[in-house]
């Protein structure tokens, strides 16, 4: 079953769960609410420092990174934004299930799933994501 936001207790601050990956980096885990079972992964996008020097971490939904060029572009022509989520001081700040600047185009992995990419590193999905580089030749 799979719940709307209207239909779920409004969202909270929530500590935020990270994983190592095979590359030396993290991925953020969510156990969604919207969709009992599940589990959203977010990967680094970029950090943020405002004047007064709090830093805030922006992460991306790695299953809708994956899908951006199997969905259709949209009415501009242009295929869809990722959504974000923005972590602070260790916390989640903003709802991982609906993000406030774009919604979610995937369906979440299973908790099974999202075990065996966590048991292999991310190894896959974070090479998936990555652009590829050209070979280079050295003689």
């Amino acid at each position: 079953m799979v719940f709307t936001a209207a239909e779920l207790p409004k969202f909270t601050t929530h500590p935020a769960t990270f994983i190592p990956t095979v590359f030396g980096g993290h991925v953020l885990v969510y156990e969604s609410r919207s969709h009992p079972g599940h589990r959203r992964e977010f990967a680094f996008k970029t950090r943020f420092t405002n004047q007064s020097g709090v830093s805030s971490c922006y992460y991306r939904c790695m299953s809708c990174r994956s899908m951006k060029n199997k969905v259709p572009p949209g009415p501009d022509g242009k295929p869809p934004q990722i959504p974000c989520i923005a972590v602070k001081n260790g916390f989640i700040v903003n709802d991982p299930d609906f993000p406030e600047a774009n919604d979610h185009f995937c369906i979440p992995p299973t908790l099974d799933e999202s075990r065996q990419r966590e048991a292999n590193g991310f190894a896959k999905a974070i090479v998936k994501g990555r652009p590829r580089q050209k070979a280079t030749r050295k003689e």
